[in-house]
């Protein structure tokens, strides 16, 4: 997605000015320079910084590569590939947990609730 060209166009802007918004990244490095620049974009766009939270994948940076390589060829995770074992190709397992913490805290920040989908 192209993040940054959105939030230096016009329409950024539009929707941003004036609103909280946050910042999601995921990747294996590069999180801190990737969620300073939207940041610093949405800002500049007039928006309000709320935050922000990061999603690695399993494993280091070479195997959990090799690992989702894998995975896009045979289109099914493996647990060895040329007798090397490998992590699992997507999120770190606790990834949906930590989704739905940093739901409710930006909810409670944002709206005042402790909880997503919270009654009014």
């Amino acid at each position: 997605m192209p993040v940054r060209s959105y939030l230096e166009s016009p329409a950024a802007k539009a929707v941003l000015d004036g609103k909280p918004f946050a910042g999601v990244s995921v990747s294996r490095r590069y999180y801190k320079g990737n969620l300073g620049d939207i940041k610093k974009l949405g800002e500049q766009a007039g928006g309000t910084w709320t935050g922000s939270t990061h999603f690695v994948s399993d494993g280091n940076q070479v195997m959990s590569m090799v690992s989702w390589l894998v995975f896009m060829r045979k289109n099914e995770p493996r647990r060895r590939y040329l007798g090397v074992p490998l992590p699992r190709p997507n999120l770190k397992a606790d990834y949906a947990d930590q989704a739905t913490r940093y739901a409710e805290q930006l909810a409670d920040e944002v709206f005042g609730r402790a909880r997503v989908g919270a009654a009014n």
